[in-house]
């Protein structure tokens, strides 16, 4: 590759970084998949940046469009402004992105239904992120519950904020977790050699495993009620 094009991948990495944002909020509220910049600066593909997610990310980093490309910019006139242009003058430092997840945990006997795929983002100011939890916003995952295995607690149709970075039995809690019969949102109380798996209904009987036997997918840090007023 082009010895320019590598300088540009090069300082649009040391742009980001010094700016405080990260590469997956940027893409995605320039309206690309979230490693997109991510992969251009650390890879060889993209080779160049496409013309409206570089003249947003000039906006959004507040630098010359001529910084981001080895090529002439074209010049743009107001009033042409694209979407993603627009995109980022709403996206401040203080912006935190969740992901999304295609995905319905089960409450119940438990289903398996996750693929790697983001349906979506959630978008809501740094501040409430961190009143919430002291995870990191890319570990987070958003996805919707069903069944009635944990009520009161988590009601079918509830939202759950699930942290994969812990994805073991750090404390007693609730789980994202895989079992055989698929994944499910259960309370886990650690012992030594085995975990035991609970429900809060109490309709439903307590299962003890070894460690080792299930496959835990991360820690639920937040439960948002998903019923309509």
């Amino acid at each position: 590759m082009d010895d320019k094009i590598y300088a540009v991948k090069r300082h649009v990495a040391k742009l980001i970084e010094n700016s405080g944002f990260n590469y997956s909020t940027l893409a995605i509220r320039l309206g690309k998949n979230p490693t997109y910049i991510q992969k251009f600066c650390k890879e060889d593909s993209p080779r160049r940046l496409d013309e409206y997610v570089r003249r947003g990310l000039a906006e959004i980093l507040q630098v010359d469009e001529q910084e981001l490309t080895d090529l002439p910019v074209t010049p743009h006139f107001t009033g042409t402004a694209s979407a993603a242009e627009k995109l980022a003058s709403f996206l401040t430092k203080d912006d935190v992105v969740i992901d999304m997840i295609d995905a319905t945990a089960c409450c119940g006997d438990g289903i398996d239904n996750l693929p790697e795929k983001v349906c979506g983002h959630w978008k809501l100011p740094a501040v409430e992120f961190k009143s919430i939890t002291a995870g990191q916003p890319e570990n987070i995952k958003m996805l919707r519950v069903q069944g009635d295995s944990m009520m009161p607690t988590i009601n079918e149709g509830d939202f759950v904020w699930v942290d994969i970075s812990n994805n073991f039995a750090s404390s007693d809690g609730i789980y994202l977790i895989r079992m055989a019969t698929g994944l499910a949102v259960k309370r886990l109380q650690a012992g030594l050699s085995d975990i035991v798996i609970k429900s809060d209904n109490s309709r439903y009987y307590d299962i003890t495993a070894a460690v080792g036997e299930i496959q835990i997918i991360g820690k639920v840090v937040y439960i948002l009620n998903g019923r309509k007023a």
